[in-house]
């Protein structure tokens, strides 16, 4: 390819590096989050309905990826 054509490539190629950078970081900033709300529910600091909502999940969700992460979910009364 030259001229047009490789400009047009270029340019979608680093908008694809961009976007995937970028969801990169927000899915890495997720997982943190989630890691430290799994860490305090596990604690007994936060309950699972309270944990599935600052995660946006249903409790059920919630557990499920609590194990998933390796995490305890405790039982409940």
């Amino acid at each position: 390819m030259t001229g047009l054509g490789e400009s047009i490539y270029i340019k979608a190629y680093k908008e694809g590096e961009e976007t995937g950078r970028a969801q990169g970081i927000s899915q890495g900033i997720f997982q943190g989050e989630a890691s430290a709300t799994f860490k305090y529910v596990q604690k007994g600091m936060l309950t699972i309905e309270d944990g599935a909502s600052e995660l946006g999940m249903t409790p059920e969700e919630f557990k499920e990826s609590m194990m998933k992460a390796g995490f305890k979910v405790p039982e409940t009364v």
